[in-house]
């Protein structure tokens, strides 16, 4: 009888429609656990919650024909594995949504500082692209491809759901998810309420990340209304990453800028000169 059961055709596909994802889902897992270990931040965390999304992902790969629906999907499975793990790579922990912000409100300084480290991003490249090749091989995969719409609705529904809940629980976190998720599951959670929480109520108003909005200091003339201006260095996540106390990477290219240049320079009448020295954040 077991036999008569798995030689149905109809058996036999649906059984490797559900194989196929589950078993290239473990590519990416064993990446991201030999990653860990590479970083020195351990190999536990929730494994079988991560091969479930994977499997998400390779399963439209191999089942939707729909080629638009598998380059989104794709490029979206890219980012998830490649943002989180180039951030856990240099600071140790998952990118947040407030994080997300950050880089798009302070974009040339997030851009100058990331071309120096390069190098420790090609690990996280590499993974996310090999992350990718299952995707490509089971896209070409000689197996039945389905035009439903209601199968893209469907993926579609499963991909929008996280970002409808993260806008309708209004006491979402906006911190780093835990170092217990899987990269894609910390990705899908960060993103989710980035568009769900964190972006409207930045357009709101409502929104609890601090703005840092200050007037530049007024230049004043003569020695008895001279002031002292302390410029006080927000230390990185990272202490090794910090340029500014001696290591190599260059992590404050505008305060390293403005050393070189001189923010401020006056000299009156007692001599008295005011300037940003180079050895100040030396």
């Amino acid at each position: 009888m077991n036999r008569t059961f798995w030689n149905k055709p109809h058996i036999r596909r649906w059984a490797i429609f559900a194989l196929l994802p589950l078993l290239a889902a473990t590519l990416p897992l064993l990446l991201e656990a030999s990653y860990r270990a590479y970083l020195n931040l351990g190999t536990h965390f929730n494994k079988g919650e991560g091969l479930f999304i994977c499997a998400i992902f390779y399963f439209i790969a191999l089942r939707v024909r729909s080629r638009g629906f598998n380059i989104i999907t794709a490029a979206l499975f890219f980012y998830f594995i490649f943002s989180q793990l180039a951030h856990l790579g240099i600071y140790h922990s998952w990118l947040s949504p407030t994080e997300i912000l950050l880089f798009f409100e302070e974009f040339s300084e997030v851009y100058r500082t990331g071309i120096t480290m390069l190098p420790s991003l090609l690990l996280p490249l590499l993974i996310a692209l090999l992350s990718l090749l299952p995707i490509v091989l089971l896209r070409h995969a000689t197996m039945p491809k389905s035009d439903s719409r209601r199968l893209i609705a469907f993926f579609s529904l499963i991909l929008i759901a996280p970002v409808i809940q993260s806008a309708l629980a209004k006491s979402k976190s906006e911190d780093a998810p835990h170092l217990r998720y899987s990269a894609l599951r910390s990705a899908i959670q960060t993103s989710s309420i980035f568009l769900g929480k964190t972006v409207p109520d930045q357009l709101s108003g409502q929104s609890n990340v601090d703005k840092y909005v200050k007037e530049a200091p007024s230049i004043q003339t003569g020695a008895e209304q001279s002031r002292v201006i302390i410029l006080i260095m927000g230390e990185s996540q990272n202490i090794d990453n910090m340029s500014a106390f001696g290591y190599k990477l260059d992590t404050t290219p505008y305060l390293r800028e403005h050393s070189n240049e001189g923010v401020l320079k006056k000299t009156d009448h007692n001599h008295l000169s005011w300037k940003l020295a180079d050895q100040s954040i030396q």
